[in-house]
């Protein structure tokens, strides 16, 4: 979700287009990268070698020439999911579970913002960044 944020931030330049694409482009190989995308191993890589998501969003930002700031939920992993109705299931045309129901899941979260549907957040006490680090 950060990769696809950073992307939407990318400014309207030769250059913002560009690494816009790079972000989001998917590799297709018979590897082990096949389908993964190339914006979430810069993110990951800056993570490790600076230590700290927030620097690692930053910089990458910085790459992009993104126009504002995207920082992580929490200051620790943590898992979200969201349960989206029959109906926004079916209107965005995907297919329903056996039981007839759409599945609860961490890639439901960008389609349950747009059609107003239930967020969870699986480990509640998750902690969060301290003011000074934002």
């Amino acid at each position: 979700m950060m990769r696809m944020a950073l992307s939407a931030l990318c400014d309207d330049s030769e250059w913002g287009e560009l690494w816009r694409d790079v972000m989001q482009h998917r590799f297709a190989s018979a590897g082990a990268l096949h389908d993964h995308a190339m914006g979430n191993l810069l993110i990951v890589t800056l993570w490790e070698l600076l230590g700290d998501p927030v620097a690692g969003l930053d910089w990458v930002a910085r790459l992009l020439g993104a126009r504002g700031r995207v920082l992580p939920m929490a200051a620790v992993p943590m898992d979200i999911e969201a349960t989206v109705g029959v109906a926004a299931w079916k209107a965005a045309g995907f297919q329903m579970l056996e039981n007839g129901k759409p599945p609860t899941l961490q890639s439901n979260v960008p389609l349950a913002c747009w059609y107003h549907a239930t967020l969870a957040q699986q480990n509640t006490s998750t902690p969060t960044y301290p003011p000074s680090a934002v």
